[in-house]
């Protein structure tokens, strides 16, 4: 698979969204995004928004195979949104 990088970005940001989701969460402050407040109620946070990223991703990774030009904008469009949430909530917290 080609942009490496931009997948990496991906995944690093993923992993920032989530650790300050759940920091922020056990912090008392809730979730902005209906759907994934729905879906926290299912259960464990961490499992929760893991398995939401993880189908993120994975939906991101079948577009990309599709997709005939352009392909890096599929995981930057993916990597964006994650890291300005991780900022964010970064600043929410500190």
């Amino acid at each position: 698979m080609k942009h490496t990088k931009l997948w990496s970005l991906v995944v690093i940001s993923g992993l920032a969204d989530t650790l300050t989701t759940v920091y922020g969460l056990n912090a008392v402050f809730t979730e902005g995004n209906p759907l994934v407040a729905g879906a926290l109620s299912l259960g464990n946070p961490w499992i929760v928004l893991v398995s939401i990223k993880v189908l993120a991703i994975g939906v991101a990774i079948i577009a990309y195979r599709i997709v005939p030009q352009k392909k890096w904008l599929i995981p930057l469009s993916m990597s964006t949104p994650w890291m300005l949430a991780a900022i964010y909530n970064a600043t929410l917290i500190w």
